[in-house]
């Protein structure tokens, strides 16, 4: 089944806790899907986002991740990575 404009194509997110320097412009912005650990580095709370407008925040989260410690990409890991971050340059 195609993609339509009210069902994106499953993308997968991944974080590098160890590009991280813990601003936590991601908490901010998708805090379904991010966290912070004691040390206040990235946790991945949800592999997928769960819908268009959590996926828009998930990349903008990617954006504005000084460490750039943020990867989008297609589920299974095919294809080119859609978002900014260590798999994504």
């Amino acid at each position: 089944m195609q993609p339509t404009a009210e069902q994106p194509p499953a993308e997968q997110i991944s974080v590098d806790s160890e590009r991280c320097v813990g601003a936590g412009q991601c908490v901010l912005t998708a805090p379904r899907v991010f966290d912070q650990d004691d040390l206040g580095l990235v946790v991945l709370l949800a592999a997928q986002p769960a819908g268009a407008g959590e996926s828009g925040r998930v990349h903008e989260a990617a954006q504005l991740c000084p460490g750039r410690a943020i990867a989008i990409g297609p589920v299974g890991g095919i294809g080119p990575v859609v978002g900014i971050g260590p798999l994504g340059g």
